[in-house]
């Protein structure tokens, strides 16, 4: 007889324990549930009748269904497996001893089966004939030793089919459900998972290397998603028919459970599609990430995130930053941006951290750097390079080294120089155009190591005027 029942795919042999209550008397206990063979349960499924334990020394139903000695209905093969199946036989080793359960149905009762006690070892196979295959399929029984509370379950073995349209043939193979599908030599890029099909049309996902919680004949199709995760946990974009990008991308915290650590060097260089980027706290972005992004027109950093050397470079539309608490900023981070005004906002107390020439080129024109934290009080080579439209410029108190082209190029109303200033590197001022206005006296600025200052057309030339004892 034939049957096919989609549903867990269980063959349940119902174990009748011998036990000897001694000395013991009584009425009997109510019956447990079925102990059952499942191919990937670790828990029995509940089928079983009240047999219970009767009364003084004399053996009980026990565990699985009614007394082995009443006429009952209890099945050997609780659910048929998830498939077109013909014809199941049973060999099965007590003890070393062999038994033979031939052409088992679903209308087959435990009583065809050996009598197990507690403390017995028990191991074998179930033979499973299925249509239209030439061989039945093994399904091993690991070796148990029976217990009170023992599940027996059979492993049944089922058939995949990778179908990948870039690989140049289907791929199959055998699994067993408890173990599921090792797919990670196929589980790359922006394959973040698979859809299991089955030959009834449903289909159930499973993300990540190893495919889990499917039972039966299945084929498999890798499911593809824009933002995916390498080995170390860094994000990375593919453009990804049916996945687009959200214009407006908040950088998630986890992809399908896994953390994302940092965002990869130019995962989204280039991209057109972005209009504004959020940063979560404690983010890494590494280098070039969104270099080009040229329809950019938004960024907010969060706290603590770390933003590497031109992450956001060259994305000429962005028009506001907002940078959180303890954000660290590496070279040319924003550089060559569309900034204008006072674009560029800092938390207050944020104690952001510059590493480098994190404005170079940008047409920002207002930047409070008061809570700006300069590692060493070095003022970045760079900096503001090449800034043609800003405004008044206060380097904070405390900095006492200015980096080479700091302001090279750059047209500004004024600079605000402290007297813990000591150095100024070479052509930290050169073609640059405005005021210094410098807290100290002419001959504490006359100590201050300067070096080259360039073609004498700037600032520390002969053109631009200094101011001294000005604040």
């Amino acid at each position: 007889m034939k049957s096919k029942i989609f549903s867990s795919i269980i063959i349940l042999l119902i174990v009748a324990i011998l036990a000897v209550l001694a000395s013991c008397g009584g009425g009997g206990g109510g019956g447990g549930g079925a102990v059952s063979f499942s191919p990937d349960s670790n828990m029995p499924h509940n089928g079983g009748d009240a047999g219970g334990w009767r009364t003084g020394n004399q053996t009980g139903g026990g565990m699985g269904g009614s007394n082995i000695g009443d006429d009952n209905t209890t099945l050997l093969i609780g659910q048929i497996a998830a498939l077109d199946v013909e014809n199941i036989n049973i060999v099965i080793y007590v003890n070393g001893e062999r038994f033979e359960i031939n052409n088992v149905t679903e209308t087959t009762t435990k009583e065809v089966l050996p009598e197990m006690s507690v403390g017995d070892v028990v191991y074998g196979t179930a033979y499973i004939s299925v249509a239209g295959e030439n061989d039945p399929r093994e399904a091993p029984l690991d070796q148990t030793t029976i217990g009170f509370d023992t599940s027996l379950k059979f492993k049944v073995p089922y058939n995949y089919t990778i179908a990948e349209s870039d690989l140049p043939a289907p791929v199959s193979g055998t699994y067993f459900a408890r173990n599921g599908i090792d797919m990670s030599s196929y589980t790359a890029g922006n394959k973040v998972g698979w859809k299991c099909a089955y030959s009834d049309g449903t289909t159930t996902d499973s993300y990540g290397a190893l495919v889990t919680g499917v039972r039966g004949d299945i084929t498999l199709t890798s499911i593809k998603e824009c933002l995916w995760l390498d080995a170390d946990g860094a994000l990375h974009f593919t453009d990804t028919p049916g996945n687009p990008l959200p214009a407006n991308l908040v950088i998630p915290s986890s992809v399908h459970g896994k953390p994302v650590k940092k965002v990869a060097a130019e995962a989204f260089r280039n991209n057109t599609t972005l209009t504004s980027v959020t940063i979560p706290a404690g983010m890494i972005i590494e280098e070039m990430a969104f270099k080009e992004c040229t329809n950019l027109t938004s960024i907010t950093i969060g706290n603590n995130a770390t933003v590497g050397i031109q992450a956001f470079d060259m994305c000429s539309a962005v028009s506001v930053i907002t940078v959180g608490n303890n954000a660290s900023l590496g070279d040319f981070a924003f550089g060559s941006n569309g900034l204008s005004g006072s674009g560029l906002t800092f938390n207050k107390g944020s104690g952001v951290i510059f590493n480098g020439a994190v404005l170079g080129y940008s047409t920002v024109t207002t930047v409070d750097l008061s809570n700006v934290i300069f590692p060493g009080n070095y003022l970045p080579g760079q900096l503001f390079c090449h800034c043609p439209n800003l405004g008044v410029i206060t380097i904070p108190s405390g900095i006492n080294r200015i980096g080479t082209s700091c302001f090279s190029g750059a047209n500004f109303v004024k600079v605000y120089i402290p007297k813990s200033v000591k150095v100024i590197e070479s052509y930290a001022f050169d073609l640059a155009y405005g005021e210094i206005y410098y807290q100290g006296t002419t001959a504490d600025w006359a100590d201050i190591t300067i070096d080259n200052v360039g073609d004498g057309n700037g600032l520390l030339g002969n053109s631009i005027p200094i101011y001294y004892e000005s604040w």
